[in-house]
């Protein structure tokens, strides 16, 4: 490690609620004690880390959600955005010309997208991404 400047090092293990763990690496350029440095912000690094890491978690959840948002289909949008209304899937599928099985597929489809565990929540989560347009 010293070929690359690099002294010494000290790693934090970060555990995180649900399970979640991970590490906060510090490296030493300078010769500081890092053994003391971490007797005294202890607290702080931990905390910090467990910041950074929930960061770069919500961060990735954020764009699996932002990628599914570009990939709903115009069938997809057009479903939900009639579930909002309150139509039923044999309604959707008289409305869009098609069997009450493909408007369930495609609710369905858009629950797994949104990460919603309920048509509701599908059409709550579009609501608020402003995919689908008024439901009144």
């Amino acid at each position: 490690m010293k070929t690359y400047g690099i002294l010494g090092g000290l790693c934090v293990p970060i555990h995180a609620p649900r399970g979640r763990v991970g590490c906060l690496h510090f490296l030493d350029r300078k010769g500081i004690d890092l053994e003391h440095c971490l007797e005294t912000h202890r607290s702080a690094l931990v905390v910090a880390g467990i910041y950074l890491m929930n960061s770069c978690l919500d961060a990735a959840a954020n764009a699996d959600l932002t990628q599914a948002i570009n990939h709903l289909t115009k069938r997809e949008i057009d479903c939900v955005t009639l579930a909002g209304r309150g139509l039923t899937d044999k309604q959707i599928a008289k409305e869009l010309r098609f069997g009450p099985g493909t408007a369930r597929f495609h609710i369905d489809n858009v629950m797994k997208k949104l990460q919603a565990q309920t048509r509701v929540q599908a059409v709550a989560k579009a609501a608020q991404l402003g995919l689908i347009g008024p439901i009144a």
